[in-house]
């Protein structure tokens, strides 16, 4: 199965659990792209995938120059707090914050550069 045909059965199957359940089709999806190439990560842009997950922020870092503008980044799992500097002026969320010390070293960053960002918070 190739990439055009899994998207399309992700889409259906999407679609399906909204209709079953009663609910808009308001969902989101995430392309994760650890160890996937600029290239192949340009082409879910032919599939209406506007928004991609990396993991690794020096995988982001290596490839980002390289990945179509158009594309939202989420930085996904946990981030190491000395990394943040890295990617401020790349990404649009952070999922997740499982750390005070984390969301202080994201507000410092943010800050310096003056903009904000989304952010999901991991609460134990």
């Amino acid at each position: 199965m190739n990439l055009s045909d899994n998207i399309k059965i992700i889409k259906e199957n999407i679609e399906n659990a909204c209709i079953a359940c009663g609910r808009k089709n308001d969902v989101k999806i995430i392309g994760v792209t650890k160890t996937r190439t600029p290239q192949q990560i340009n082409e879910l842009l032919n599939y209406g995938i506007d928004t991609i997950g990396e993991n690794k922020v020096q995988e982001l870092v290596e490839k980002y120059d390289n990945i179509d503008s158009n594309f939202n980044i989420d930085i996904i799992g946990q981030l190491q707090t000395n990394k943040v500097k890295y990617i401020v002026d790349k990404i649009c969320c952070i999922q997740t914050i499982d750390r005070v010390s984390l969301a202080k070293e994201i507000e410092k960053q943010y800050k310096k550069i003056g903009k904000s960002v989304d952010a999901l918070i991991q609460i134990n």
